[in-house]
């Protein structure tokens, strides 16, 4: 029936009904906290009597020397806490020739391709080849691909056309035109 469980008592601590439901989903759960469940294809369920990923946590995961994810991971939002660095690595290892975003736990500093980001945002690509940074947009698009800001205050666009406006005077040095300017 639905009353079938086993009980272990710690006295004075807490209760642990082992349960399995009408789902074949067996149910670990303490007087004190959320359930714990594995159900039967095999899922683990923390805070959830029905996971539906092989781990499936409801509320926050905590660890004290990081985490992996590997293999098609997914992320969909929420927070990510550490107080220290945190880097994101690619690949088969945790060494430099992996690392692709290294964030700074103290200045909040973002560097792509390297880990002392001087500004908010730091891109560096040391090599003799490539796009740094690179834009590029649909054929119906209309608007900046690029926009420069000063509190809030445009200083320096490039819209879809290619055509560049400043917020103050634009000055050019050791630049050398090869097409007329209009």
């Amino acid at each position: 029936g639905s009353n079938n469980k086993l009980r272990l008592t710690y006295p004075a601590i807490v209760d642990w009904d082992f349960t399995v439901n009408s789902g074949g989903t067996l149910l670990f759960t303490p007087s004190l906290a959320k359930n714990i469940s594995f159900n039967t294809t095999g899922n683990v369920g923390i805070g959830t009597s029905a996971p539906i990923t092989p781990l499936d946590v409801i509320g926050y995961i905590r660890t004290n020397s990081g985490f992996t994810i590997s293999n098609g991971a997914r992320w969909s939002g929420g927070k990510f806490y550490n107080p220290g660095n945190i880097e994101f690595h690619v690949g088969g290892s945790n060494d430099s020739a992996d690392l692709r975003m290294y964030i700074d736990g103290t200045s909040g500093n973002v560097g792509i391709g390297t880990t002392t980001p001087y500004a908010r945002l730091s891109v560096e690509h040391l090599s003799t080849s490539g796009t740094v940074i690179g834009t590029d947009a649909l054929t119906e698009f209309t608007g900046n691909l690029l926009d420069l800001k000063v509190a809030s205050t445009s200083k320096f666009t490039v819209n879809q056309d290619g055509d560049i406006t400043t917020g103050g005077s634009l000055t050019f040095s050791g630049l050398a035109v090869n097409s007329l300017i209009s």
